[in-house]
């Protein structure tokens, strides 16, 4: 008996070794967890976002001073030829001269822009282009955050609506049997069977498909979190008051102008193509640069029969101004001033389709609210007219198809009623990331 028990202990063991690593219910908060760690496209987003904010400092760094330094090795050649003899050399005439050499050469250049417009520009746009950087990766959180939600609730909706689904399947399923027996005992006509046979044909189709719903989501959500799921997620609290925005939606609205992360960028997107245009515009302006430059050389010998070492120090500042560049500085502000412009009308675009999303999700919250409670109110009402139907039909006052048919309105009305709240949870994060708003910015009442 001992032995058996712990053959028996053994196997269970064994067996809790081998299931899958999450089986048990697993809630939201760890489920977006596992997603910031193991999203692929929030992993690229912020590889992005650090490529776009090195491109900012490699703006920045435009400005700063440039310190070069290079040696070479040449050949060289001197040579002294006479152009003009005077009349008392005409006896004595000088030679002609010319000697081949190496001549390494060693040179160390400093340069720090004192008056530059455009790289003055090109900074402005590296400390934009940083804080753009960092929305940018805001952005691909919100995203995450929203797909996740999205993801975890309509897993909850469509494992509700398949469980409705078999409970109506196994419903009809004893309709086809009752009424089998009672024609097997004289009672009822063989239209009862077809009808409930039939119903109970679409309740099986009806399953299949949320079936694969619910393994189409499943999947979904698995993808991000690169980790295998069964259906048991937790569930929201069946008498969980639903949350509920603090404020009015005007004050959302004024929230959002301000943290709403496409806004955001449309307006960094502007404050950029005006820097560009600036820096196009001064590109006609002259530019002052201070330099310092170390040169020498050392000839192995010369003409005069030895080597020797030079060097020459140069400092100063340098202006520079671009008198012809082949038309390229009109095409680039004519360029640039077009960009401005659409960039602007981007920024006007974004405002006014967050406006009109503000004002659709606060209509949604405020309706799906509504219908909870009018769905409710309503499976109560059909499932007692189930129920009075289903006595009627007992004592002969209706037929099946009645109760068929009214069945069917129960569990349509459940269905809606029971994934409703999860419609509305899907649209108060929407409106949450919409708004820019922190989950405990937003007050449940």
């Amino acid at each position: 008996m001992k032995k058996a028990t712990l053959i028996s202990f053994i196997s269970l063991v064994v067996i809790l070794f081998l299931i899958p690593d999450i089986l048990r219910a697993i809630g939201l908060q760890e489920i977006l967890q596992l997603a910031i760690k193991n999203d692929a496209q929030l992993r690229a987003d912020t590889f992005a976002s650090a490529a776009y904010q090195a491109e900012g400092w490699m703006e920045i760094a435009g400005y700063g001073p440039t310190l070069t330094v290079s040696g070479t090795t040449m050949r060289s050649r001197d040579s002294s030829r006479p152009t003009h003899v005077p009349e008392t050399w005409k006896g004595n005439k000088p030679e002609e001269h010319s000697i081949n050499f190496l001549e390494p050469a060693f040179h160390l250049g400093f340069e720090q822009p004192l008056i530059d417009l455009p790289k003055a520009y090109s900074l402005t746009k590296g400390r934009i282009t940083i804080r753009s950087a960092r929305f940018r990766k805001k952005k691909a959180f919100e995203e995450l955050l929203l797909k996740i939600h999205q993801y975890y609730y309509t897993i909850l909706s469509d494992r509700e609506k398949l469980n409705l689904a078999r409970q109506e399947s196994a419903a009809l399923l004893q309709q086809v049997q009752t009424i089998k027996e009672k024609l097997k005992l004289g009672y009822g006509i063989i239209t009862d069977q077809y009808d409930a046979e039939s119903r109970y044909q679409l309740s099986i189709a009806t399953a299949i498909t949320r079936e694969n719903d619910l393994h189409n989501s499943r999947r979904a959500l698995e993808e991000s979190i690169n980790a295998r799921l069964t259906e048991q997620l937790d569930d929201i609290e069946t008498n969980a008051p639903l949350p509920v925005p603090s404020y009015g939606m005007k004050y959302w609205q004024n929230f959002g102008h301000r943290n709403n992360t496409d806004i955001r960028l449309r307006q960094y997107e502007a404050k950029i193509a005006r820097a560009n245009h600036n820096a196009a515009r001064s590109r006609f302006l002259p530019s002052l640069v201070f330099f310092a430059d170390y040169n020498e050389r050392h000839p192995e010998t010369g003409l005069s029969g030895y080597g020797e070492e030079r060097v020459e120090a140069d400092v100063g500042v340098r202006l520079k101004l671009e008198l012809l560049s082949g038309g390229r500085d009109s095409a680039t502000l004519a360029k640039t001033a077009a960009k401005l412009r659409a960039a602007e009308e981007r920024v006007i675009t974004a405002m006014r389709s967050f406006d009109r999303s503000v004002d659709s999700l606060w209509r949604g919250l405020e309706t799906t609210r509504k219908l909870i409670v009018t769905y409710k109110s309503a499976v109560q009402s059909s499932n007692h007219s189930l129920k009075s139907t289903q006595a009627a039909y007992n004592e002969g006052g209706k037929v099946l198809l009645d109760v068929l048919n009214s069945q069917k309105d129960y569990f349509r009305t459940l269905t809606r009623y029971r994934s409703s709240k999860y419609d509305y949870m899907i649209l108060y994060e929407k409106f949450k990331v919409l708004v820019g708003a922190e989950s405990q910015r937003l007050s449940v009442r």
